[in-house]
């Protein structure tokens, strides 16, 4: 898959020490996908890290 990574996002995975592979699983494997609380059209596709 090819995620599209904007620098805020570079810098909070740095900040969080995740890797792209593990977030590219979440996006293509959810454990389990979450609704936004303010945007009804979006979604939080979301999964344990190793």
């Amino acid at each position: 898959m090819n995620l599209i990574y904007t620098e805020y996002v570079l810098q909070r995975m740095a900040k969080r020490q995740l890797r792209k592979e593990w977030i590219e699983r979440a996006v293509c494997h959810p454990s389990r996908i979450e609704s936004d609380e303010v945007d009804a059209t979006l979604e939080h596709p979301l999964a344990p890290v190793p």
